[in-house]
Formats: C-alpha cells, sequence, structure tokens
C-alpha cells in the first residue's frame, strides 16, 4: 500500500512538473515568437492616362553654310543668348584639332594655376574634402563604364584640384610653375594653328540642340491651335525627313515647350484648359515634369488633343520628340501597407505593429486600396479609437492571435 502511494505521489510530482514546464514553454514561445514584419515607409501611387505623346518646341535650325570643319562650343542645353556662339569652323581638320587642343590645355593651365595659389589652408573639413574627391573618382569610373566621355575631362580636373588640396592641407609643398611654363609654350604654338574661319551664333534666345531628329518643321508651335488627331496621329507614326549635312544643331526658341497627345473624349472631359498637372515621360517611375494644360482640341465624339505646356528643361526633354506619356490625374501618397496585414475591427481598417516584443494595434485613414496594399494617410481629421500608423512602424504580416478579419 505504502508502495502505491509513494508511486501515486511521484506521478502527480512528475505530472505537475509537466505542466508548469508546458506552461513556461508557451510563454517563453510567445514572448519570443518571431513575426515576419514590414517597415511602413512613404509611398505614392498615381492615377495615370498613358498615351504616347510628341513634343513640340519652336525650334531655329542652325547650319554651317560656309563649309570647312565644324567644333561645337556650346553644350547640349546649355542656355544661350542671340549672340552666344555654338560653334566655330576652321579651314581643316588640323587647325580645328589644335583649337579642341587649345581649349582642354588652357582649363588644365587653370587648374594648376588653381594649385600653385593654394600655399595654405585652415579649418579644412578632411570629410567634406574626402567625400569630394571620392565623388569625382567614381564620376570618371561611372563616365567610362557607361561610355560617356563627354564631361570626364572637366571631372578629371576637378578631381586633380581636390587632391592637391587634400595634399597640401597636409602640409605638403607642390611647385606648379615648371608645369604651367610648359603648357603655356605648347598653347602659343597651338595659337598660330587654330585660326578660325567663321562663328555660328545662337540668333534667338533659348537652349542649345547639339543635333537633329528630321521633324523640326513638321508640327510647329503655330500649329497648335488647330492640331487635329488624325494628324498627330499620322506624324507620330511617320518616319523624320532627311537631315542636312550641314546642319550643326539647332536653338529652342524661348524657354517652353509643348506635348501634344491624342486621348480619349471621355479622358480628356477630366482636364480644363489652365489646370496644372503632372507627368511623366518615358519608362521612369519617379521623375514627374509639372505641366499646365495649355489647350484641348475636341474635335469629335471620340478623341480629343490634349496640349502641355512646360518650361522644365532637361538634355532629355530638349533631344526627345515621340515619348510614352502618363498624365497623373491623381496622386495618393501615405504609407504602404501590404493588403495581408489589414484588418477590419469595429468597421475600422488597422494592422498590428510590433514594438520590442509588444504586439500592438495601429488605425489605417486608407485613401487607396488595391489587391496588393493600401497607402494610408498620416493626416485625417477622422478620429480614432487608437493610435494611428506611424512612419517607420514594424507592419505585422502574419502571426497568432491577431483579431479582425483579414
Amino acid at each position: 500500500m505504502n508502495m502505491n502511494n509513494k508511486l501515486i505521489k511521484g506521478l502527480l510530482i512528475a505530472a505537475s512538473f509537466l505542466v508548469v514546464f508546458f506552461f513556461v514553454f508557451r510563454l517563453v514561445n510567445i514572448i519570443s515568437e518571431e513575426y515576419e514584419t514590414v517597415s511602413a515607409e512613404d509611398s505614392s501611387v498615381y492615377d495615370t492616362l498613358d498615351t504616347k505623346g510628341y513634343l513640340v518646341r519652336d525650334e531655329i535650325m542652325l547650319y554651317n553654310s560656309g563649309g570647312g570643319t565644324v567644333v561645337s562650343t556650346a553644350a547640349n542645353a546649355d542656355k544661350v543668348n542671340a549672340n552666344s556662339p555654338v560653334a566655330v569652323t576652321f579651314s581643316n581638320s588640323n587647325a580645328a584639332n589644335a583649337y579642341t587642343r587649345l581649349s582642354y590645355l588652357k582649363e588644365v593651365q587653370e587648374s594648376y594655376r588653381l594649385i600653385s595659389e593654394q600655399t595654405e589652408f585652415t579649418n579644412i573639413d578632411m570629410s567634406v574634402l574626402g567625400n569630394q574627391i571620392d565623388s569625382d573618382y567614381k564620376s570618371i569610373i561611372s563616365s567610362v563604364y557607361e561610355g560617356d566621355y563627354s564631361s570626364i575631362g572637366d571631372t578629371k580636373l576637378n578631381l586633380l584640384v581636390d587632391v592637391s588640396r587634400r595634399q597640401v592641407s597636409l602640409g605638403t609643398k607642390i611647385d606648379c610653375e615648371n608645369k604651367i611654363n610648359t603648357i603655356q609654350s605648347e598653347i602659343s604654338s597651338l595659337e598660330t594653328q587654330a585660326v578660325q574661319q567663321s562663328i555660328i551664333s545662337a540668333g534667338s534666345a533659348g537652349y542649345y540642340i547639339s543635333s537633329a531628329d528630321g521633324y523640326e518643321s513638321v508640327i510647329q508651335v503655330s500649329m497648335l491651335d488647330e492640331l487635329k488627331a488624325a494628324d498627330l496621329e499620322n506624324v507620330i507614326n511617320s518616319k523624320p525627313q532627311a537631315i542636312a549635312e550641314s546642319c550643326v544643331g539647332k536653338v529652342m526658341n524661348g524657354f517652353y515647350w509643348y506635348l501634344a497627345a491624342v486621348v480619349d473624349l471621355n479622358d480628356s472631359n477630366s482636364l480644363k484648359e489652365g489646370d496644372v498637372i503632372n507627368i511623366i515621360i518615358g519608362n521612369t517611375e519617379t521623375e514627374k515634369i509639372k505641366t499646365e494644360v495649355f489647350k484641348i482640341n475636341k474635335e469629335n465624339e471620340k478623341k480629343s488633343v490634349v496640349i502641355l505646356k512646360s518650361n522644365s528643361i532637361s538634355p532629355d526633354i530638349l533631344t526627345s520628340r515621340i515619348v510614352n506619356v502618363k498624365l497623373i490625374l491623381n496622386e495618393f501618397s501615405g504609407l504602404k501597407v501590404p493588403k495581408k496585414a489589414v484588418r477590419v475591427i469595429d468597421g475600422n481598417q488597422c494592422c498590428y505593429v510590433r514594438i520590442g516584443n509588444v504586439t500592438k494595434l495601429r488605425y489605417l485613414n486608407v485613401i487607396y486600396s488595391c489587391n496588393e496594399y493600401v497607402i494610408a494617410s498620416e493626416d485625417s481629421k477622422k478620429e480614432f479609437p487608437g493610435t494611428q500608423l506611424k512612419k517607420h512602424d514594424n507592419i505585422i504580416l502574419n502571426g497568432r492571435g491577431l483579431g479582425g478579419n483579414a
């Protein structure tokens, strides 16, 4: 009998130990349970009207009527006035090469002159200077990798000056006199060879464009008021005209360009002349361009021609013609929340966030929703029973014990 009592007592102790162990294990497991989370970050989604656009600029063609070899003196997208030289001509290629070399040597000489003047520096932020040197070096590597050598010479000279500044700041003595004299000797020799034949000026204030595309005379700014959808579509689907060999570029007269696009009549009804809208040109999803609705030509029951106006200038804008374009009709900006994290509690959309080892409920002011995610605005006049979701909150995507309907 005593043996049975001892056995039963032992079993009860063991069972009690197992029960306690089980609850401790579950408690630790719940506290340390790993939830899959994602940070609440700013995001934007657009309600867009996607179409093809045709860029119209008031362009003045520039030609070399005197023959010879042409050397550009203005860079693409440079702002110019009417008398600005954009190119010079030479009687032969040797003189042109001498001019190009001469221009480069003058820049090099100026860089060495700047270095020679750097005899002492005080209060130099070496960290900032080091970052600039690193940036110059990476810019050169990037240019080589991308095959774009147009600005590599200037960057190389900037790197030379920045490195010399650092050396002088560390106490190094740099003597550039012999180098400057050697460069001056070569400059003097080249100046006798680089005799210009003629100068080609811009002829109008605006922006210089270093190339032509053959569409310059097809649709002009003066034609926009009467532009028909069928005519615009024909031009978009047409091949460009031949470009004269004597063409040395063009100047966009003035500082505004226009974009013409064919859209459905119903879509054009959401716009009115004078509206300011953003557009995205090409495949980028980030660079928005501010434009004004300049004209809407409604010619029949199906199609309209929408014409936008802008003074936002870039090399891409100046050299592009027929483009894919997104007209942004509405923009929704806020915190992006995956749809599977959204719960509905008492009629309010919510999600759970992880703060340390604690799970907290956060309310969502949803302004946009699709199958994959919602956009929640932090700015809301609506009163919620609790705290709204904030930027950088760790949103819980899944886990046990999350209430509400997903």
